[in-house]
């Protein structure tokens, strides 16, 4: 049995070392240079594009080094008034050597969670349903099964704070732990089921203070938007969210990936580091958690539109996105409805989401004051995406002139 050097869902992690600088910091091969790029995008000032260029190579891995610190393909993207950066480096399969480009797709894992948020804001905008609408009003059989299920409200499920129980890491660790699970199909009503079959409430619904991640409760989410709607999930990402912003990499993926649908992924494991290729992970696994995929502009173009509140009618489904419960992440990054503030760990006035599945670790934040936006996508799910916090600080000296 193997063990995995991290735990492995589609959640947030309560800590992130790689944003701290590593010892062992690999040294650049021709392999990992973006110069593999044909036309690099990089429009700041030659001192920041250095200093962007830098981190970029740190974190990208090479024979002998730390898989928590560094990945084998890195893409990064900084939008801002004060310039523009693009650049890829390191490789999209580590099999064969192929330089990974800015152009490519990766599964963006729990990125996908305001997807899923601004789905159900439009409905409630529609006067479909509301946030504040208990479970049982949409799933009655599913709320008479579940601990404290009459209880639960859809705005609980969006901000992790139903108490319900998480079934991403064990289902998806299994991949780790006994590769034949790798390719494991499960329905969304499957998910629920293990979390009710496997786990207990972590507590009350609303309770005072307390805050817990769970998938399990967006996978409620997903069945809940297609109850109301009468529409299948991956309809209404592709005909409200990725057809009117032009989200043309983007897609939904509900099973094991198509050849070349996305790079590979990797896995590292803690007891031998030996790495895993884990491409073929169903995606099914992840669904209104974590199912889509993108490459860099795409997700930078919903981000940005998401921030400009171009998804909704009304000013106040923004608002209630943006409404952060301090508790998130026992106080360390405040969880909004599919967004996270990260003010605490040092970027006040970003906010965005990570995201992580059994091959990838990606993140993207945005200051709507500042107008900077940062995308950072790795096809590794041992290394930490929240390496990528670093970027905002090395745009600093740009950004005060």
């Amino acid at each position: 049995m193997k063990k995995i050097i991290v735990p492995l869902s589609l959640v947030i992690m309560l800590a992130f070392p790689a944003c701290q600088k590593d010892d062992a910091t690999p040294t650049k091969t021709a392999e990992s240079s973006s110069a593999a790029n044909a036309k690099p995008q990089s429009t700041f000032s030659a001192d920041v594009i250095a200093r962007l260029d830098e981190f970029l190579q740190t974190q990208v891995y090479t024979e002998g080094a730390n898989p928590k610190a560094t990945t084998p393909g890195v893409i990064l993207l900084v939008d801002s008034p004060q310039g523009r950066y693009l650049q890829a480096a390191g490789v999209a399969s580590l099999e064969d050597n192929t330089p990974i480009k800015t152009s490519d797709r990766v599964e963006i894992g729990s990125n996908s969670k305001s997807f899923t948020i601004v789905l159900l804001l439009q409905l409630q905008e529609a006067g479909i349903l509301s946030l504040d609408d208990p479970l049982n009003k949409w799933l009655p059989g599913w709320a008479a099964k579940i601990p404290n299920g009459a209880a639960m409200t859809l705005r609980q499920l969006a901000q992790h704070t139903s108490g319900i129980w998480d079934y991403g890491d064990p289902i998806i660790g299994q991949a780790a732990n006994n590769p034949v699970h790798l390719e494991d199909h499960h329905s969304p009503e499957q998910l629920v089921q293990y979390a009710l079959d496997n786990g207990t409430p972590d507590f009350a619904p609303g309770e005072k203070g307390q805050w817990k991640y769970s998938n399990t409760g967006y996978i409620l989410l997903g069945m809940i938007i297609e109850s109301a709607s009468g529409k299948k999930l991956g309809d209404l990402y592709q005909s409200k969210i990725f057809d009117p912003l032009d989200l043309e990499t983007a897609v939904f993926i509900e099973g094991v990936p198509e050849p070349d649908e996305i790079v590979d992924g990797y896995w590292w494991t803690e007891d031998d580091g030996h790495v895993l290729n884990t491409t073929k992970w169903n995606v099914s696994q992840g669904w209104a958690a974590g199912g889509i995929a993108m490459n860099a502009e795409d997700l930078l173009t919903y981000g940005k539109a998401l921030s400009a509140g171009k998804l909704f009618q009304n000013p106040d489904s923004l608002a209630q996105m943006l409404d952060f419960n301090p508790n998130g992440s026992g106080g360390l990054m405040p969880y909004g409805l599919g967004l996270i503030d990260f003010t605490v760990v040092g970027q006040s006035g970003f906010w965005g989401h990570e995201g992580q599945t059994a091959g990838f670790q990606t993140l993207w934040y945005t200051n709507p004051e500042t107008k900077i936006t940062v995308v950072g996508l790795s096809n590794s799910a041992s290394y930490s995406a929240f390496a990528f916090l670093k970027v905002a600080d090395l745009l600093e000296a740009e950004t005060s002139e």
